[in-house]
């Protein structure tokens, strides 16, 4: 491992430790809790013929080996986001993110080196279903 990667590797322990909140992270009927942080994007995109697409994303960061079995993010899967502190907060459940790609990108994207970080592209669904 190189010093590149150990300092990559000690950020991404440092935000999960500050920023990380504890997630349900669930496709189908499989699931594990994970530590992850996310944050905020709108953007504009042309779609190819010339018109121009506005979209919004919470995308989550996620360290892929937190993941386990499930591998890589798929369209579809859902986030969970329990976290009373998080606003506006939900009481009963927690607010759900699907994973979605935002137009002409994947639904994730390797944020770290070797894949040890995901941005995890989302749309946020509203409470627990």
């Amino acid at each position: 491992m190189g010093v590149f990667d150990y300092a990559a590797g000690a950020l991404t322990a440092a935000m999960k430790g500050a920023e990380g909140r504890s997630v349900l992270y669930r496709r189908g009927e499989a699931e594990v809790t994970i530590l992850s942080w996310k944050s905020f994007r709108a953007g504009e995109v042309d779609d190819g013929t010339g018109v121009i697409v506005v979209y919004e994303s919470w995308d989550w960061f996620i360290q892929a080996a937190d993941l386990g079995d499930l591998g890589v993010p798929q369209p579809g899967d859902r986030l969970i986001d329990a976290d009373p502190s998080a606003s506006p907060a939900v009481e009963a459940g927690g607010r759900v993110y699907e994973v979605a790609a935002p137009p002409g990108m994947k639904e994730f994207q390797v944020a770290g080196p070797a894949g040890m970080l995901l941005r995890v592209h989302t749309k946020q669904l509203g409470g627990e279903s």
